[in-house]
């Protein structure tokens, strides 16, 4: 068995991690994924595991309100697919949002997911590399988006400027 946890957020008496692991089959050649929330209670260190699926869990953003947890799935060249996971701490229910031609403006298989994070209205606000999106996760709808590739601001020229 192997675990890494990636992100780890503190809210009231409760850490939430993003965890990549491997499970071993009969076959210890054959990793299973095993891609989870896990929620550790800070006093008990009583640990729940909420299943992500297969799309590794990265960053962690929690909503102004704290009642909301937006997480971001990293892709590469075997997976292209871009995937927000939303945790509703409450219900303890999973949303999912897959960034498509439909929301992204410069949609490309070759795009990376860079960021997550929320703004103090409750707006999701996306990066990836070529893209910025703001989401309004009540209404379920795309609020803007721009190519940043239109603006030269594609997130590697953002960080050739950085490193000047």
């Amino acid at each position: 068995n192997s675990e890494g946890f990636l992100d780890m957020k503190l809210i009231g008496n409760k850490f939430y991690l993003t965890n990549t692991g491997d499970r071993l089959k009969s076959n210890p050649y054959e990793p299973t994924s095993q891609d989870k929330l896990v929620i550790l209670d800070k006093d008990s260190l009583a640990r729940k595991e909420v299943s992500l699926g297969q799309a590794e869990p990265h960053k962690i953003a929690v909503s102004n309100d704290e009642k909301t947890l937006a997480i971001s799935h990293t892709n590469d060249s075997f997976d292209t697919s871009m995937i927000i996971s939303f945790y509703d701490i409450d219900t303890q229910k999973i949303s999912r949002l897959a960034l498509n031609e439909s929301l992204m403006e410069n949609y490309s298989t070759d795009d990376t997911l860079i960021n997550v994070d929320f703004d103090k209205d409750g707006k999701v606000w996306i990066l990836t590399w070529k893209n910025l999106l703001v989401y309004d996760l009540e209404k379920q709808e795309k609020v803007f988006g721009i190519d940043l590739a239109t603006y030269d601001l594609e997130y590697s020229h953002l960080l050739a400027l950085k490193k000047k």
